[in-house]
């Protein structure tokens, strides 16, 4: 009898777990398909020029802006600062910032950012040379400066987007940067002769960065963007050498506006 009992409990369980797994596989059948519809058919919620239909983001960033960067001086050049306590600049291609620390924020990069849904994660980076040539006062008659920084600069973000080619692309990320200075001074002695001393400078960084970005899409797979930067350091050193290696500080803040242009797959 008892033997009887557990053979009908036992039926009964196999009939539950039958009906069970019958029911998850009935409910799989009807959310995957929609599911994979949902995940198929977004794109077609914007148009063909909106960036929202990325899965994959190319951009040529900071080209060209408005920059505005902080450095602290500890020696004056004559009646002049070579490198000011606050420096507003038009900068891009043609020319940066005259610290090295500056030129690593303000260099144009090379920007990749894989998109999954609302969310980004890439990296932009840069090998960038550039010089500088100022007059300058007093005792001084010449500073000529040149500046090679490399910069890799890892990122996430978030993309929020409207219908028709609008997005807003918030990113937050790291840059760890290098830069070599070489500086040449041209000056007078007292006799009034001319002197020429050289100094190098190599700066290490690591600053945060966040750039809210609007991104208007101009053509499909093509968008123009209008990107804030917020540089702040953390770590900074410098090795000097030379007589005259720049006294300035490795850590500029560095604020601006910045042209971008990108291409989405």
């Amino acid at each position: 009898m008892q033997g009887l009992v557990e053979d009908a409990r036992t039926a009964r369980c196999v009939v539950t777990r039958a009906r069970l797994v019958a029911g998850a596989v009935a409910v799989l059948s009807f959310v995957a398909p929609a599911h994979a519809r949902a995940e198929d058919d977004e794109p077609e919620l914007y148009g063909e020029t909106s960036p929202a239909r990325a899965r994959l983001l190319v951009g040529l960033e900071r080209l060209a802006g408005l920059a505005f960067a902080t450095v602290r001086d500890e020696r004056v050049y004559g009646a002049d600062h070579y490198y000011p306590k606050q420096a507003l600049d038009v900068v891009g291609p043609w020319g940066l910032g005259r610290e090295p620390g500056v030129h690593a924020f303000q260099a144009p990069r090379v920007a990749v950012d894989w998109v999954t849904r609302m969310t980004t994660l890439g990296a932009s980076a840069t090998i960038w040379p550039s010089s500088t040539s100022r007059s300058g006062g007093g005792d001084i008659r010449a500073l000529d400066t040149r500046t090679l920084v490399v910069v890799i600069a890892p990122r996430f973000g978030w993309l929020w987007c409207d219908r028709a080619r609008l997005c807003f692309w918030a990113k937050a990320g790291m840059t760890l940067a290098y830069a070599h200075a070489t500086h040449t001074l041209v000056g007078v002695d007292a006799a009034s002769a001319a002197v020429t001393s050289r100094g190098t400078a190599q700066d290490s960084l690591v600053a945060i960065d966040l750039e809210p970005t609007l991104l208007l899409g101009l053509a499909p797979h093509v968008a123009l963007a209008a990107q804030g930067v917020l540089d702040v350091p953390l770590v900074a050193s410098r090795q000097l050498s030379g007589t005259s290696a720049p006294t300035t500080d490795p850590s500029p803040w560095n604020l601006g506006a910045w042209l971008a242009v990108h291409v989405w797959f």
